[in-house]
């Protein structure tokens, strides 16, 4: 059994609220079943402290699970997070992942703008957070994107656990982490003994323009290996 959600092509969603979620995946799955949740039109997270979607640490297996942003998901609050994976037993080998973090400000009139924050900016925000080290997680096709609104902003964060960056010939050219204009962003962090990145070769990191901005950055014994 399938639980689904389709964004569809020209429909939008917006989350305004602060700590809002998109999506709670904490139902488990099996071979033929589990959760999908596809966008095809516009989801924005304006608020401070969003997240697009939960991986639950409760959940025992997620079977055929997939996240499936064909179109990607717009993170324009401060301290929002794209996917927060505080479990890692999801295979996301089979899921479409496009996050874009501050190709525009906090929008007006939105919680999304943290204390003392500039208003111009998304700050501190992140594409994907793991949190796990139940199972290493492999994603082959992606696209983070932080534009130039980004700031302190990161693509790829490891607190605890293990992320290939690989390669589909079926996704064709879409495995690329970004950050064009922004200011003191990073693209990959991995923090603490046992934790690991790495890319695989046909991963493309790119920095352009902006200020102070870090491709690869580990600390605490974690371990980042650029094949790309």
């Amino acid at each position: 059994r399938y639980f689904n959600f389709v964004n569809v092509n020209g429909a939008n969603i917006t989350l305004n609220g602060t700590s809002d979620v998109l999506a709670n995946y904490a139902t488990p799955g099996n071979t033929n079943g589990g959760t999908v949740f596809t966008n095809n039109g516009t989801i924005i997270l304006n608020g401070l402290n969003s997240v697009g979607v939960i991986l639950n640490s409760g959940v025992s297996t997620f079977g055929d699970s997939k996240i499936l942003f064909n179109n990607p998901l717009e993170l324009r609050g401060d301290q929002s997070i794209g996917i927060q994976a505080t479990n890692s037993t999801i295979n996301l080998e089979n899921s479409i992942i496009k996050l874009n973090i501050g190709t525009a400000g906090n929008a007006v009139n939105s919680t999304g703008n943290a204390p003392g924050g500039d208003v111009s900016k998304v700050e501190n925000a992140t594409g994907l957070v793991v949190d796990s080290s139940t199972t290493p997680l492999r994603m082959n096709n992606y696209n983070i994107f932080l534009g130039s609104a980004a700031q302190n902003s990161t693509g790829i964060l490891v607190q605890n656990g293990n992320v290939t960056l690989g390669y589909s010939a079926a996704a064709g050219t879409t495995q690329t982490i970004t950050s064009n204009g922004g200011i003191e962003n990073n693209l990959l962090i991995a923090l603490g003994t046992g934790s690991s990145i790495t890319t695989e070769a046909n991963t493309t990191l790119t920095l352009s323009g902006g200020l102070g901005q870090v491709g690869i950055f580990s600390n605490g014994g974690a371990v980042i290996t650029n094949n790309g």
